[in-house]
């Protein structure tokens, strides 16, 4: 074993703040002295006859096994004439022995009792003076040795965090942690380092060119060391290299296994869970993510295949490049129709639908998503919300309807008797008013209508106005996400202005 702590397990590279993520830490001085676990020997040198006898003595315990041609089920009668592994056999239904030992027979043929537990009490004692079939076998036996704890033994650990990119880290929390019987301690830094996340944060109002989105990352990692002493000191720091963190999480059944960054190489996902292809709105605001997972200084361009309603295409109608990208950083790319301008390119053509992709010297890097153009219906508006990569998707709802809460309690006073008309009497003071809106999402498949779990859960959801991305908060509601008896479900969202007062109307419808 090493004479230094050691970091044996630790999060991948790139991680998710709101799964369990650990390190897992092996001390190497939790003891002064290690301690030893005894081994004892008897060898077998003749016949057992009925009536011998073996004492054995170990703790607080005596006990004194008896050889008998009719064995009965006390436990403490052995076979006569039976050979030293079915001997061994009996003796291992004996619980107090086989709670504290193991019981074999060794290479050389003798019967051997190695303790579980370290310690000098664990040496057993063997009395074979009523048994001549018996002798206590000395070599390589070893006698147990108390361990001996160094005083207030402690796993120090210092979380460090950073911007993503960042030079300098700041320390967030130091811990110390009690290691458990095998020496390990395990720190879990996910509930700390996801409140440094910021709860809001979204693109550039109607941006044309691929930008970083740092928002949803952050640099972490850990110093390590062991303290203990009488007067205990923290000893010297081991370090780790810097890892990535996402303000995110991946689905239960996936993280157990995940290799985020490896993965990437494989599927060559964007950042969302939402369908590969979807409807949306020619003026609607798209997005999509894409961390890069190969190397740093790496170009790589979005490009657009554009299919009109006369049935053709226009292969690589639209691009927009990005330079010397970094590796683990998250870009996101604009990729609604109208702001990229893709209903200008052919004016005189429809739009059916278009795809969307990324490419490296020619080479294909990311997943290919389909953007379907629907018309867009009277009543409707835009949401945009975090997803569980920490990034932006969008929804299309219909049917809103704005609604008007006020809550108010009147004071009657005594009507004076040069009262008038014009000024009253009476008044009131108002408890609440609020706006909130109610829209609906549409008649939406059951994977479409799962995904509302994530707009719901991370709780981070913006209205597209007009000019500007408006915050909003959910209200309280609740309802089944998917009713296997439906194919398709239509679902109610209720949400209010997250600014006290009222929006302009322009800018919100």
């Amino acid at each position: 074993m090493s004479n230094f702590i050691q970091l044996i397990d630790k999060p991948q590279s790139v991680d998710f703040c709101r799964n369990p993520i650990c390190f897992v830490f092996l001390a190497a001085n939790v003891y002064s002295t290690a301690g030893t676990l005894a081994v004892v020997k008897l060898e077998k040198v003749g016949t057992t006859t009925d009536g011998q006898t073996i004492v054995i003595s170990f703790l607080e315990y005596e006990f004194t096994f008896t050889f008998k041609y009719s064995v009965d089920d006390s436990g403490f009668q052995l076979s006569a004439g039976s050979t030293i592994e079915d001997t061994v056999e009996e003796l291992q239904t004996n619980y107090y022995l086989t709670k504290y030992y193991n019981i074999t027979v060794d290479a050389a043929g003798k019967m051997m009792f190695c303790a579980k537990e370290k310690g000098a009490d664990f040496t057993l004692a063997f009395d074979v003076t009523e048994c001549s079939a018996y002798t206590v076998f000395t070599a390589g036996c070893v006698a147990g040795v108390d361990p001996v704890k160094n005083p207030n033994f402690k796993v120090f650990v210092q979380l460090l965090v950073s911007s993503k990119n960042a030079d300098n880290y700041f320390e967030i929390i130091t811990a110390f942690l009690d290691p458990d019987q095998d020496d390990k301690a395990y720190f879990y830094p996910g509930s700390i380092l996801k409140d440094l996340f910021s709860r809001s944060y979204y693109p550039l109002f109607e941006q044309t060119d691929i930008g970083t989105w740092l928002f949803a990352l952050r640099d972490y990692k850990v110093n390590y060391a062991e303290y203990f002493g009488d007067d205990p000191t923290i000893h010297r720091l081991h370090n780790h290299k810097a890892l990535t963190l996402v303000d995110g999480k991946l689905h239960a059944d996936k993280w157990p296994t995940h290799n985020f960054l490896t993965d990437l190489a494989t599927s060559k996902i964007f950042l969302t869970n939402k369908h590969t292809s979807h409807e949306t709105w020619l003026d609607a605001h798209e997005y999509l993510f894409f961390m890069n997972y190969v190397e740093s200084d790496y170009d790589f361009t979005a490009y657009f295949d554009i299919t009109y309603d006369d049935g053709t295409t226009s292969v690589k109608a639209h691009s927009i490049p990005y330079i010397d990208s970094l590796m683990e950083n998250i870009y996101c790319i604009p990729v609604g129709a109208s702001i990229n301008g893709l209903d200008d390119l052919q004016p005189t053509k429809t739009i059916s639908f278009y795809k969307v992709y990324l490419e490296h010297a020619s080479t294909l890097i990311s997943e290919v998503r389909y953007f379907y153009i629907n018309n867009k219906p009277q009543n409707s508006l835009q949401l945009l919300f975090k997803n569980n990569y920490g990034c932006i998707d969008s929804m299309l709802c219909v049917n809103t309807k704005i609604q008007l809460k006020h809550d108010s309690v009147s004071l009657e006073k005594l009507l004076s008797y040069d009262y008038s008309l014009e000024k009253g009497s009476d008044s009131s003071i108002i408890k609440e008013q609020s706006l909130s809106i109610s829209t609906n999402t549409g008649y939406i498949s059951a994977g479409e209508a799962y995904q509302l779990a994530e707009l719901l859960e991370n709780n981070s959801a913006f209205l597209v106005g007009k000019s500007k991305y408006i915050k909003i908060e959910l209200l309280s509601n609740s309802f089944t996400l998917v009713d296997r008896k439906n194919d398709l479900e239509n679902f109610e969202i209720k949400f209010k202005i997250s600014i006290k007062g009222t929006t302009s109307f322009n800018e919100l419808i």
